[in-house]
Order: structure tokens, then sequence, then C-alpha cells
């Protein structure tokens, strides 16, 4: 499981109307899934890789 902290220091909580959401963090987030998909496929330029049967 993954958690991003999107809050502001100080700021309202998750579900309130005042909640300032951070999008700087979606950078981040999309980063990690991009990372973790591609440590999962693995590099189809490897010779070493297995193709599923």
């Amino acid at each position: 499981m993954l958690f991003l902290g999107t809050g502001r220091p100080g700021g309202a909580p998750l579900h309130s109307s005042r909640f300032d959401f951070n999008e700087e963090v979606l950078l981040t987030g999309v980063e990690i899934y991009c990372r973790a998909a591609l440590d999962l496929l693995g590099d189809p330029s490897d010779p070493s890789r297995k193709e599923n049967p």
C-alpha cells in the first residue's frame, strides 16, 4: 500500500471543505507508479528476461 501526503502543514483535515490539496504530489505519485510498473514488467530489451507462456 502507498500513501502520499497531500495536506499542507497546519492545514485543514482531509474531508474538510477547507482542505487544500497539494497538487505537487501528483507528479511524485505518477513517477512511483510508473517505476513500480516498469520494475514489475521488466526491461523488454533485457536478453535474460523470460516471456510468459
